[in-house]
């Protein structure tokens, strides 16, 4: 009988307990799930400073290729003038 309600005391405290409560999936969800760990806090942070940095990097590497080609393109009309 203690037993039995000691298991449903914990049970209990287990389901009405905050971690329960934690934010879920949200239908048509678009970002990340509300974290419910200081650890998957800080891996969504380091997934938004990754981003920045690839973004940066890609408008870098973007502008310069532009500049290579525009800069070092072959003029076609120069071999038509042989």
């Amino acid at each position: 009988m203690l037993k039995n309600l000691i298991t449903s005391i914990n049970l209990m405290f287990f389901i009405y307990s905050n971690f329960c409560f934690f934010d879920v999936a949200r239908k048509f969800q678009l970002g990340f799930q509300d974290s419910a760990t200081p650890v998957m806090s800080a891996i969504v942070d380091l997934h938004s400073y990754v981003c920045f940095f690839l973004i940066i990097i890609f408008i870098f590497v973007s502008f310069q290729i532009f500049d290579v080609l525009r800069f070092f393109r072959v003029d076609y009309y120069y071999y038509l003038k042989f």
